[in-house]
């Protein structure tokens, strides 16, 4: 389905009214010669609203559940006493990459991607535009997880590691002390 701005940019000459809902006709750059308001048809239009909201209630919880998991991370593996700068860090960091970096990403993105561009102004994008756009997201999303996951294992590895210098330790401190 081709899309246009305007019936002028589709070349329409003419109107009608069928029912009360506005038709264009002699619409040179349509093979029909009829062309009719709206980009898709409310039923595809519903489906795919329905399809985004689904998968952005899912995006959302994910992305919630991984600043919590990485917030106790970070409490966890830092002194009490560092608590609160390495949060206030973490946080810097998180707004950094998303409010300038993301974005910057985002506009970039967006540029490259434009089918027309007028008057300083992107009117129509590329049809693979909101793929490009999920799947940096998704990507995004699985590094993420991908560094909470590392971050996890080496720092459980680091926890182990130091269990097993303490008591091995105390275990020398006992036996001095048995031989004195």
């Amino acid at each position: 389905m081709v899309t246009y701005v305007s019936p002028c940019h589709a070349g329409c000459g003419g109107e009608e009214l069928f029912d009360g809902v506005r038709a264009y006709t002699n619409c040179t750059c349509s093979t029909t010669g009829r062309a009719a308001v709206g980009a898709c048809s409310d039923v595809m239009c519903k489906q795919s609203h329905g399809q985004h909201g689904m998968l952005l209630v899912i995006a959302v919880t994910f992305t919630l559940l991984c600043f919590q998991a990485q917030g106790v991370m970070l409490l966890r593996i830092v002194d009490p006493r560092d608590k609160s700068v390495v949060m206030g860090v973490a946080w810097f960091v998180v707004t950094l990459m998303t409010f300038v970096f993301g974005h910057l990403w985002f506009m970039w993105m967006r540029a490259g991607m434009c089918r027309w561009y007028e008057a300083e102004q992107c009117h129509l994008q590329y049809s693979n535009f909101s793929n490009h756009v999920g799947g940096t997201c998704a990507v995004i999303a699985i590094a993420s997880l991908v560094i909470s996951i590392v971050s996890a294992f080496s720092l459980r590895k680091k926890n182990k590691s130091k269990d097993y210098k303490l008591v091995y330790v105390k275990s020398i401190e006992m036996e001095v002390e048995q031989n004195q």
